[in-house]
């Protein structure tokens, strides 16, 4: 059944009965699933007072308490469709970032395979905690100057 099929089912029900009436306990998995629509990142949505809301922070909200002012919620098993309030944890968005492995900033390893990142000099280092591989920023500025070279012999010639 979709959904939407559903809706009629939860007509004049509490925030926390239609939550745990459309719960999905995965068998030998400790997440939550949740028989929602999903937006376009993957994160169940859910309707709250008129308002369409972020499933897993609507059930966090429901059975912990208010997130923290200027945190945001972290899903600890990496499944953005899990609602487990013990899956959640409030963090600031740097610290989200550097924990997920898919941002730059939680990535420890090269794209292409050259090794571990490295942070940038303390005189330079920004406050992102960005971090560079030093092959790849070799290889690029070799591209680079070789693509100025060539742009002024272009030039020169003309």
């Amino acid at each position: 059944m979709s959904p939407a099929a559903k809706g009629w089912q939860t007509k004049g029900m509490t925030l926390r009965e239609r939550i745990e009436f459309r719960l999905i306990l995965i068998p030998f998995s400790d997440c939550w699933l949740i028989d929602l629509r999903q937006d376009k990142d993957g994160y169940s949505t859910i309707a709250v007072d008129g308002r369409t809301r972020h499933a897993h922070r609507v059930v966090y909200e429901e059975f912990i308490g208010p997130v923290p002012q200027g945190k945001e919620l972290d899903h600890k098993c990496r499944n953005r469709e899990c609602v487990n309030p013990r899956h959640l944890q409030p963090v600031t968005d740097l610290e989200n970032q550097q924990l997920s492995p898919l941002t730059p900033a939680g990535r420890n390893e090269c794209l292409y395979g050259h090794g571990p990142l490295l942070r940038r000099a303390p005189s330079i280092r920004r406050p992102n905690g960005m971090r560079y591989c030093p092959e790849c920023r070799k290889k690029h500025g070799v591209t680079r100057k070789a693509k100025i070279k060539q742009i002024l012999a272009e030039r020169e010639v003309q």
